[in-house]
């Protein structure tokens, strides 16, 4: 049996172990490579990899929650609100699809569920 080799385009202290709980579970789905470099925390890639930027909007309740406040602080209409909120708010990401027809049943339901009420008034 031979002793552990780095894996080409790392570079680093090998010497020190360090082994967590997490990496006792059943072997299943466990990676021995990948835990032998978690085990080994000195070591670095050589070459840096950029990550690419993110084009999506983060946050799936933001177009919704940002719609409602259109609606109950601005006094705007919904699909006006809905139009709005959907634009992003970050350039160069947009709303996925389905954020935005999540969003614009959320608001139509929401207004559907309190549509009794007078108006909708915002609360803090």
């Amino acid at each position: 049996m031979t002793g552990w080799q780095l894996p080409d385009g790392v570079s680093g202290d090998h010497s020190a172990i360090k082994v967590s709980v997490g990496m006792l579970g059943p072997p299943r789905f466990r990676c021995p490579a990948r835990d032998a470099m978690a085990a080994r925390q000195g070591l670095r890639a050589e070459t840096l990899v950029r990550r690419k930027p993110e084009y999506l909007e983060d946050f799936a309740n933001g177009p919704f929650m940002r719609a409602m406040d259109l609606i109950e602080f601005h006094r705007k209409p919904a699909d006006h609100a809905l139009r709005t909120a959907c634009a992003s708010t970050v350039p160069g990401r947009v709303v996925h699809a389905s954020v935005k027809q999540w969003a614009a049943h959320g608001v139509f339901e929401y207004l559907r569920a309190f549509a009794d009420d007078s108006e909708v008034v915002p609360t803090r």
